[in-house]
């Protein structure tokens, strides 16, 4: 992976884990979370807008559209839930170790990514030792079972899997084996991908708590205010980043994440610190090394 993917990476890294961070604060506040994809999408429509009407939109890129949504929408709601009673130093490393090592294996069958032996080495360790750090996690979970908070998880990481190859393909103009990119502009995309998130997520979010819309917009804007902006130039720079790279490689090295935000939950939230999380927080250090050597 070349220095400037590396940089965009980085620091989409940093700028997650504070989002994230920002999210599990809130204790997974639904409509606080769907009200920073709203803002998020709105955000970015005036410019997405101006882009769409110069470069025109294919039919494709309709399909895009619908299938990064309906997949965001799926993936920011199990990240709420998750949130709600589970420790971020569980939900977190579990749920990006499964996305990566499930966009890897899928990435290369499909002929998405070409990658060479020592960044699949790499991808694994970071897998591996973001593995590790979930395993390190004690018994407590927060105030769901620990069963329940790894399922969440696992749930998570099947949804960041369907959303890292949908978003490569969308951004790319090369076609792949099988599947044909898009080429989309990453502004018309992401704009896309959060308006049609925060619609598809609309009836869920209104029906578990209607109730809670006017007081987030009172009590919780700074977390919209944190988690919306951060969110929409992190994917922005990941969206920067499937351009320049394959999106196995991106995607495990945007893991660095993990290290930050458990190194947060570790210092703000006391979350428990154990021998598994440092190790596995080394074998990620590791694995990131191969990826940009390979």
């Amino acid at each position: 992976m070349n220095l400037q993917a590396m940089a965009l990476v980085l620091a989409a890294a940093v700028l997650h884990a504070a989002w994230n961070f920002a999210t599990r604060r809130s204790r997974g506040n639904l409509p606080a979370l769907w009200l920073s994809l709203l803002l998020a999408g709105l955000a970015s429509l005036p410019f997405a807008v101006w882009l769409a009407v110069r470069d025109g939109l294919s039919a494709q890129a309709w399909m895009f559209f619908a299938a990064t949504g309906g997949i965001h929408a799926l993936y920011f709601s199990l990240l709420a839930k998750a949130y709600e009673g589970s420790d971020i130093s569980l939900v977190y490393p579990i749920a990006r170790g499964t996305g990566v090592a499930l966009t890897a294996v899928l990435a290369v069958a499909l002929g998405v990514d070409r990658i060479g032996v020592l960044a699949a080495i790499g991808i694994a360790a970071v897998a591996c030792g973001i593995g590790m750090m979930g395993l390190g996690h004690g018994a407590s979970a927060g105030r769901h079972s620990k069963a329940f908070s790894v399922l969440l998880a696992l749930s998570v990481g099947l949804t960041i899997m369907l959303y890292s190859l949908t978003d490569k393909l969308a951004v790319s103009s090369g076609p792949a084996e099988f599947l044909p990119g898009g080429g989309l502009h990453p502004i018309v995309y992401i704009c896309a991908m959060f308006l049609g998130a925060a619609v598809f997520m609309a009836p869920y979010a209104l029906w578990r708590s209607w109730r809670g819309i006017l007081p987030a917009l009172r009590g919780s804007k700074r977390y919209v205010l944190t988690i919306g902006p951060a969110s929409l130039v992190t994917y922005l720079l990941i969206l920067l980043a499937y351009q320049l790279g394959p999106v196995s490689c991106v995607v495990a090295f945007r893991e660095f994440a993990v290290v930050i935000g458990s190194v947060l939950g570790f210092t703000l939230l006391h979350e428990e610190v154990t021998a598994w999380k440092v190790l596995g927080i080394a074998v990620i250090a590791v694995g990131l090394v191969l990826i940009k050597v390979g």
